[in-house]
């Protein structure tokens, strides 16, 4: 069990209380790649999710068309996958 320092919440897992620190601190790493966008987030998957709203996707998140500059892999890119 992992207890914060600040508040006193508990958590089961490490990482679940490394990211609960950061409200904290108010740190945000994982910022959006997508060019014209400043958000920044507390997890890479808060990030990712943010990052669709960039693109449309096919139901299998292969990368349809992008919504504002026509890149078929803009989304893939910021990720690091590849869309076969």
């Amino acid at each position: 069990k992992f207890t914060c320092p600040l508040c006193d919440r508990s958590f089961t897992e490490k990482w679940a209380m490394n990211n609960h620190m950061k409200l904290h601190t108010g740190e945000k790493p994982y910022k959006c790649t997508w060019p014209t966008c400043h958000y920044s987030f507390l997890t890479a998957s808060a990030m990712k999710d943010h990052y669709r709203t960039h693109t449309v996707f096919f139901y299998d998140n292969t990368v349809l068309h992008s919504k504002q500059t026509g890149n078929n892999n803009s989304y893939t890119a910021a990720i690091g996958q590849s869309t076969a």
